[in-house]
């Protein structure tokens, strides 16, 4: 798979796909259509990372080329989303996505009734290294506490909100990095506690 670059390398290759009428559509051959989502994630995650977005909807302007005259599907979108969530680049912002297929030769799809996406334009992993990096910078890996507030506006997390923080905090939590305190609403973060 080709890396999108930085520069004038990485706008040749988005606008080389982006405007080839075929990304459109979605593909019928397992090989090609998996060859076509990688080439969507990697224009989402450049798209997303210009701009700090972290949430996808179904009416994103990128599904849409004008130039071109092609949009995404229904089935497609949900197809994409699908494969995004089974391959951890994003999960559901509201709820957890459809119900059980009826039956097994029903297929299901992780993307079926998600409106939203939280999308992840770098892999979670490197938001925990961030966050944990944050711990350090300000001295709180040994038991310091900080606000969400105060770590949303730290510049490494310009455009996060706090639905995106929670679920970054909750990865750390199931590694013991940090402890995340609740208000009395058992919803919003109170505090954070790193290790």
């Amino acid at each position: 798979m080709e890396s999108i670059e930085s520069g004038s390398q990485s706008k040749n290759w988005i606008e080389q796909f982006y405007n080839f009428p075929p990304l459109f559509t979605l593909q019928p051959n397992p090989s090609s259509r998996k060859r076509q989502f990688e080439v969507w994630t990697k224009l989402l995650q450049t798209h997303c990372s210009k701009s700090n977005q972290f949430i996808i909807t179904r009416t994103e302007a990128l599904f849409t080329n004008n130039e071109i005259s092609r949009d995404l599907s229904e089935e497609f979108i949900t197809e994409l989303f699908s494969y995004l969530i089974d391959n951890d680049h994003g999960v559901p912002s509201k709820g957890g996505g459809s119900p059980k297929p009826k039956s097994k030769e029903e297929k299901h799809l992780s993307g079926q009734g998600v409106d939203s996406l939280i999308f992840w334009f770098i892999p979670r992993e490197r938001w925990y290294e961030r966050l944990y990096e944050y711990a350090k910078t300000n001295g709180l890996q040994k038991g310091g506490i900080a606000t969400a507030f105060e770590i949303l506006e730290d510049q490494a997390f310009t455009g996060m909100d706090e639905r995106v923080l929670t679920i970054l905090l909750n990865g750390m939590m199931s590694t013991r990095k940090c402890e995340v305190m609740l208000a009395n609403d058992g919803i919003t973060i109170d505090g954070v506690k790193f290790f």
